[in-house]
């Protein structure tokens, strides 16, 4: 009798280590198929390069902007604001929401004196059709900072031929006050 006392025994404590142990084994199992997916996921390249760094719209643009401007200014795509932009001394901690819109923002393209690569005027591709509230805000709210900077903007729809005769004009008047500017500094 005793000796079956002892199987029995053996016995429920083997299914009590059973009952105990199933859990942590199944969590192991549940962690490991978890790290292998998590590691297949790390394998896929999240990224992957454009095939173009500019679209169709401003490739033609920036073709356009470089013919008119001439060799005394240079063209650049696709500028962050805070390249072009500073804020004065002590503002930044006086203003983060916008001191981080400034470092944020990208404008289309900026034409820069060639020698002192100083900006003279933004030009921002506008697509007018179907404009939201908020990107007519956006588009307000940039406007108006470029302005109190003093750094013209010179808007071109992306529906209009970016070598038309309107944008060299624009182009034109927008170049000839910078160039005002450098001769009365002179």
């Amino acid at each position: 009798m005793q000796m079956l006392l002892v199987i029995l025994a053996a016995l429920s404590g083997g299914v009590l280590l059973a009952s105990l142990a199933w859990p942590l084994a199944m969590q192991y199992r549940l962690f490991r198929h978890k790290l292998q997916r998590v590691d297949a996921i790390r394998a896929q390249p999240r990224y992957r390069k454009t095939d173009s760094f500019l679209d169709q719209a401003e490739k033609k643009t920036l073709d356009s902007l470089r013919q008119m401007v001439g060799s005394g200014l240079s063209v650049y795509p696709k500028v962050r604001l805070g390249s072009i932009l500073r804020l004065k001394s002590g503002q930044e901690s006086a203003n983060l929401e916008l001191a981080a819109y400034v470092r944020q923002q990208i404008v289309d393209f900026v034409v820069c004196d060639t020698l002192t690569q100083q900006p003279v005027l933004v030009v921002m591709l506008r697509n007018n059709t179907n404009a939201s509230a908020q990107t007519l805000l956006a588009r307000e709210t940039l406007d108006d900072l470029l302005q109190t900077a003093g750094m013209p903007v010179l808007p071109i729809a992306r529906q209009h031929a970016p070598g038309s005769i309107q944008v060299a004009q624009s182009l034109q008047v927008a170049l000839s006050t910078f160039m005002k500017q450098q001769a009365d500094a002179a």
